[in-house]
């Protein structure tokens, strides 16, 4: 079964495609991987709890903690219920052939009898644990494997049994004493005669009609039990897509988010994508939304953008009901996640950034009393900066008695001292004096002609975290250090002081 991003962002009210895209919630989705077609069926339907499905959005957590110290409390269990689960074909199809009363082939009821031996192996892995639960236990199948097996050897291979049949027994006797009858002859090196052959024909022919009615019969037989294999191929689609969520939350150390309707607390949360590129580099961060609207400021490169994206992630992630990559994560219950981050430009609509920002933000502005996360990312940044603050802060304004969430970054400090906004700032190169800063980029491993190689290198003395800020703080202004440190020429810096009027960190 082919799946696409689209089967998981059918929910446009909640999170738009381009915005899971962006959060990175797309890349977390695609590092989900269920085993069986069943599984992926089960991933398909993913769906957010909206504020109104809290109870059930509880439960589903429910079932992934449980999953959590399962998979993490039994490895060997979990690898050979893994192992089985490669093993499973889907069999939609072929159920479905069943279900409207056709006639199965060999190869059909081979793969059913297969699978019915698959899923008592499965039943036999999980009974003696305490995963997966009643809910997604399978139902009995020994009446299928005895229809399929009725010699009892208990192996995945399948033919029409002689015990199927008293007659198809007795033409396959005769079938048996007429080809042994035309070996004779070939040994004897005489050509069987016409009649010998004609005969085996017929019993081919009267072999095949009786298979027939044989496939018939246990087809008709089988279809009495469809709904429990039905039943049984969804439940392993829940256990199989619970241990790829389960795996997920292990592999990147996420934990169960709370709930709280006073805002959002995140303690060293972490962005998945960008800690997996920076390893030991990487900087989680702390936040506290207390208040309708969150500004944060800092340095260009000082991490606001990937601070929003985390933010919008954490969130995404809980609704969908998944662990999250934090130490801890309290959230309020939201029906929508809005974003304006990074290159908003439109051109199905013609629009330029600007314009498909304002698009979107006109669009928001009407459901800001409905709980839910919008974020912007330099909201305005593209018109004149005098009136592009100007829509900012009017904008802001107009957020902060509302029911939403509103976190947005900036450089205009105006935004910072309106009253009912929290600020906070990125540590970014505060903590390196110009002589430290200097130093580390003079030092052998700095290359000058390799504005790359400075990059890197200047991320490693980035300071990503966060950091509360009164309304008053002044906006860190490092962009001509930072040119500097990437290689602008000298000259170039010392050009751009001086239209600044001599200033030394503008």
């Amino acid at each position: 079964m082919s799946l696409t991003e689209r089967d998981f962002f059918s929910h446009e009210n909640f999170l738009s495609e381009k915005s899971a895209q962006t959060l990175g919630l797309s890349a977390v989705f695609a590092a989900i991987q269920p085993v069986t077609p069943y599984g992926k069926v089960e991933k398909s339907r993913m769906k957010p709890y909206l504020s109104d499905a809290q109870e059930a959005l509880e439960s589903v957590l429910d079932a992934l903690e449980k999953t959590v110290d399962f998979v993490n409390g039994d490895k060997v269990t979990f690898h050979e219920l893994i192992r089985v689960f490669s093993e499973i074909k889907g069999l939609f199809l072929t159920l479905d052939r069943l279900f409207s009363g056709e006639v199965l082939s060999v190869t059909e009821l081979f793969e059913i009898k297969q699978q019915a031996l698959q899923m008592r192996r499965i039943s036999e892995i999980t009974g003696d644990t305490d995963w997966p639960g009643k809910a997604m236990a399978l139902l009995p199948v020994e009446a299928v494997i005895t229809l399929l097996d009725p010699e009892g050897l208990g192996i995945p291979t399948f033919y029409i049994y002689s015990a199927y049949s008293e007659k198809l027994s007795e033409i396959r006797g005769a079938l048996d004493l007429c080809e042994s009858e035309m070996m004779a002859l070939r040994v004897k090196h005489h050509s069987p005669d016409d009649a010998l052959s004609e005969k085996r024909e017929a019993l081919l022919t009267e072999e095949a009609s009786e298979e027939l009615n044989v496939r018939k019969t246990l087809s008709a037989e089988l279809a009495a039990h469809v709904e429990t294999l039905y039943q049984n191929i969804r439940h392993i689609g829940k256990m199989d897509f619970l241990l790829a969520k389960a795996e997920y939350a292990l592999s990147k150390h996420c934990i169960r988010p709370t709930f709280s309707e006073n805002g959002i607390a995140l303690k060293n949360a972490r962005f998945p994508a960008l800690e997996a590129r920076l390893g030991e580099d990487y900087m989680p961060i702390d936040l506290l939304l207390k208040e309708p609207v969150t500004v944060i400021t800092g340095a260009n490169m000082g991490g606001k953008t990937v601070a929003l994206k985390t933010i919008g992630l954490i969130c995404a992630m809980a609704r969908y009901g998944l662990f999250v990559p934090c130490e801890n994560a309290v959230l309020t219950p939201i029906d929508f996640i809005f974003t304006s981050i990074g290159d908003g430009q439109s051109t199905d609509l013609g629009l330029s950034t600007f314009g498909a920002e304002m698009a979107q933000i006109a669009k928001i502005i009407q459901q800001k009393n409905l709980p839910g996360l919008i974020l912007l990312d330099e909201f305005g940044r593209g018109t004149n900066p005098r009136e592009g603050s100007a829509i900012s802060r009017a904008v802001l304004e107009s957020l902060i008695s509302a029911e939403t969430l509103t976190v947005a970054t900036t450089h205009d400090e105006s935004l910072t001292r309106l009253v009912g906004v929290d600020h906070y700032q990125t540590g970014g190169l505060s903590a390196l004096d110009e002589d430290a800063l200097k130093a580390a980029f003079e030092s052998g491993e700095h290359e000058p002609n390799n504005p790359e190689a400075g990059l890197k290198r200047l991320k490693r003395y980035m300071d990503y975290r966060l950091y509360p800020a009164p309304p008053d703080a002044p906006i860190p202004q490092e962009a001509l250090r930072i040119s500097g440190c990437l290689g602008l020429d000298p000259e170039i810096i010392a050009r751009a002081k001086a239209l600044l009027g001599g200033a030394d960190d503008q």
